[in-house]
């Protein structure tokens, strides 16, 4: 019979074979439970798993593109390339709102003209049993042609520059695009050109290399043999230039035949340099409409400048300046105060060569002056900008200042800064405007909060439609500047029938805010997506009537042309009252 003991022992066993048995017996539930837990999570998210098609079209047209690739950006390794129907197919990709992108060599998919436009991407919401979708490329465009002498020698070399009709502020500008020269049989191609408008240059070409390399001494041969400078197909201005429209995927041809012409030398003697032995000096040579010339200039140690140039008129300006600066934007400062570092000497000179060398022109530099901007407020002036105060940064890479006015040379279609008159702070509430001598395209733009711009004059001109002009040492008419402190506020919004897709690719509106008043400041402009950012929010709008127009895709909008606006159509009008804040549902333009 057992003992107690004994008993104690066996009932001890029993339970912990007991206790062993529950917690096997859980541990089995608990680990038959997670795989359940984990099984349904991964068959949901297989569940959840999409499979993408589509197709890509030409946009030019409308046939499939083979092996473009669409990539999902929003999600890493998600991607195909077009078979031969342009057909792509993406599985295992997760339902939401993610954004796709296309790319192919030789097609780009922008929806603006600039040249800085980035490339687009498609926002697409992905679900069960979403519609297939589909892209399009715009095909490049192209230019080609070729170049003969009217020596009948080889073409070999002329270097032909590409301008880029674009818009600057609601202004017409020209931007340098490619340079190519000539092959050995004198043709030439670019590739890789957006649809748009351009103008092709072709750079002077000179059988002497006295040309190239001009000599300001008294053995410089008075007159070479050479070829100007042109634009096609026969102008030597850029008013009279033939205009080279491209559509997507065309291949135009241009054909330039150039003459052989007599250059004259051309001496001019500057004086009124700065003092002291460190001197810098730029120089631009200008034709008779104000674009920059690309005929080599000399500069002899003695302020001697020489160049070799055709019959025509031109205007030569200089500048110099004392120390290690070379740039004229340098001798301003915002710290409040005068100008901190030496101020540039200037000089211009128009002069006109016909048939002769002129070794004896004068050029006398003196220093430049500034032409102050006198602000108004109208109905009454803000507060005083507090140290901490937030300016709102309209131009990346520029001071953050209150207020801005700068001015685009007339005819300047050279990304140099002789085409630019730009304003500093001296202090508070005080401006002034540096500028060589010349007509300047102005603009304006006010960057505090509650500030915005109105009317901008100069000697009782409105500088909307009257260019600005810089005198002989860079001063004009001051400029006065009406700033408004009861800016009104106006949100825009998508309209009711473009509802939100429940999956697909998302429309886009492009909105366009553009006075009906004359204007120097920038269109105010935003883009609202068929789900995500269905509204816009304008601050600081200059009361008054304006247009509004709503695009599928991006406008260049040339604010200063009553006729380029007038062509986008009728638009939304609006009133904005002094301090509103108004709400607008825009209506999509037909154009």
């Amino acid at each position: 019979m057992p003992t107690k003991k004994r008993r104690g022992v066996v009932r001890a066993r029993r339970l912990g074979r007991w206790l062993l048995r529950i917690g096997l017996t859980a541990a089995v539930a608990a680990q038959s439970a997670w795989a359940q837990d984990a099984g349904g999570a991964a068959d949901s998210q297989a569940a959840s798993a999409v499979t993408v098609r589509g197709t890509v079209f030409n946009s030019s047209n409308g046939q499939p593109v083979r092996r473009a690739l669409v990539k999902i950006d929003s999600v890493p390794e998600r991607g195909a390339v077009t078979d031969e129907t342009g057909r792509f197919e993406i599985s295992g990709v997760p339902a939401g709102v993610l954004e796709f992108s296309i790319a192919k060599p030789g097609f780009k998919d922008f929806l603006g003209t600039q040249p800085s436009d980035e490339p687009r991407i498609h926002r697409v919401r992905v679900g069960s049993g979403m519609p297939e979708l589909s892209f399009t490329l715009a095909p490049d465009a192209s230019i080609s042609g070729h170049v003969t002498l009217s020596d009948d020698l080889p073409a070999q070399g002329i270097g032909l520059i590409l301008l880029h009709r674009t818009s600057n502020d609601g202004l017409e500008a020209w931007e340098i695009g490619e340079q190519h020269q000539t092959t050995p049989d004198g043709s030439f191609h670019f590739s890789g050109v957006r649809a748009g408008t351009y103008v092709l240059l072709t750079e002077p070409a000179f059988q002497n290399v006295d040309a190239a390399e001009p000599r300001c001494n008294a053995a410089a041969p008075a007159q070479i043999p050479g070829f100007a400078a042109q634009f096609y197909s026969d102008a030597r201005q850029l008013d009279a230039a033939d205009r080279i429209d491209v559509a997507a995927g065309q291949a135009a041809e241009a054909n330039l035949a150039l003459r052989l012409t007599t250059l004259h030398l051309i001496q001019v003697t500057v004086t009124g340099a700065p003092a002291g032995d460190e001197q810098n000096f730029s120089q631009s040579l200008l034709d008779a409409s104000g674009r920059a010339l690309d005929y080599p200039i000399h500069a002899e140690k003695e302020h001697t400048l020489c160049a070799y140039l055709p019959d025509g008129d031109y205007t030569l300006a200089v500048s110099a300046i004392a120390g290690e600066s070379d740039e004229p934007e340098s001798a301003g400062n915002t710290a409040g105060g005068k100008h901190a570092n030496p101020q540039p000497r200037i000089g211009q000179l128009n002069f006109r060569v016909e048939g002769q060398a002129a070794r004896n022109l004068r050029m006398s530099l003196a220093e430049q002056t500034a032409t102050p901007v006198l602000l108004h407020y109208d109905p009454a002036p803000p507060p005083p900008l507090k140290p901490d105060e937030p300016i709102r940064d309209r131009f990346r890479g520029r001071r953050n200042e209150p207020f801005t006015v700068s001015g685009t040379r007339v005819g300047n279609a050279n990304n140099i800064w002789f085409g630019i008159a730009q304003s500093f702070q001296t202090g508070e509430n005080a401006f002034e405007l540096q500028a060589l001598p010349g007509a300047y395209e102005m603009h304006a733009t006010s960057n505090r909060q509650g500030v915005c711009l109105g009317a901008v004059t100069s000697g009782g001109q409105d500088l909307a439609r009257t260019p600005w002009i810089a005198g002989p040492s860079g001063t004009g008419d001051p400029i006065e500047v009406q700033l408004r402190t009861d800016c009104a506020n106006l949100t825009v919004q998508m309209p009711p029938d473009l509802p939100e897709p429940e999956l697909g690719e998302a429309a886009v509106l492009y909105v366009y805010v553009v006075p009906a008043f004359s204007s120097v400041g920038p269109v105010s402009q935003a883009r609202l997506v068929q789900f995500g950012d269905r509204t816009a929010a304008f601050t600081g709008l200059t009361p008054g009537p304006y247009r509004v127009f709503a695009f599928r895709h991006p406008r260049e909008i040339a604010l200063r042309d009553a006729n380029a606006v007038d062509r986008l159509g009728p638009g939304q009008p609006l009133v904005l009252e002094p301090g509103a804040n108004a709400t607008l549902t825009v209506e999509e333009s037909p154009r």
